[in-house]
């Protein structure tokens, strides 16, 4: 698919097949390089990092302010604040960070209305942390009452999968926050074969 993707867009004239080549051969790119990584932690369990960084680029940092902007569009008041560089992720642990922020801020918008929520965001040479706290609120009674109440869990199982850390629960000051610490690449074991 990425050979004949990488073809057609190589070949065409017309701009739009062009640019829907070109972003379905980076989609199938990426698509590549996080099965690498689950299939490397599925084989050989999680072990201290030292995947190297696949050859791929990963998600665009546009993800996480796509969320904000989503978010402030049905009332929630978020503030972003990302430092250093989100390249520097591989693209299975950039899914999983924004998948902790998209489900902080889903879970705000249920049981937190009219919530004031800082996402903080900051990439380092050995991954990434990511803060979601919001002020504390209000539940709207129609949306708490939806999804299976397990968000939190399947996570955690998520984060803990890359090799991550997640902390959630109350804030001393009111509110509640969501913190992950995540690696720049998905742990291998390297079981020298």
């Amino acid at each position: 698919m990425v050979l004949q993707a990488g073809a057609l867009g190589a070949t065409t004239e017309d701009a739009a097949v062009h640019a829907a080549a070109d972003e379905l051969r980076r989609c199938g790119r990426d698509a590549l390089a996080e099965l690498r990584d689950l299939v490397g932690v599925l084989r050989d369990g999680p072990g201290p990092v030292g995947a190297s960084p696949a050859s791929t680029s990963p998600p665009g940092p546009g993800d996480l302010a796509a969320l904000v902007e989503q978010s402030r569009a049905v009332g929630v008041a978020v503030t972003l604040s990302e430092r250093g560089d989100s390249a520097a992720l591989a693209p299975t642990v950039h899914r999983t960070l924004v998948r902790v922020v998209q489900e902080a801020l889903s879970n705000t918008r249920k049981h937190a209305r009219e919530a004031a929520v800082v996402v903080d965001v900051g990439h380092d040479a050995d991954g990434a942390t990511v803060a979601v706290v919001d002020s504390g609120g209000t539940p709207d009674p129609e949306l708490a009452a939806t999804g299976g109440g397990a968000g939190l869990d399947g996570l955690r199982r998520r984060v803990e999968m890359v090799g991550g850390t997640l902390r959630c629960g109350p804030e001393p000051d009111g509110g509640f926050a969501v913190r992950a610490r995540l690696p720049a690449f998905v742990p291998t074991t390297d079981r020298g074969s």
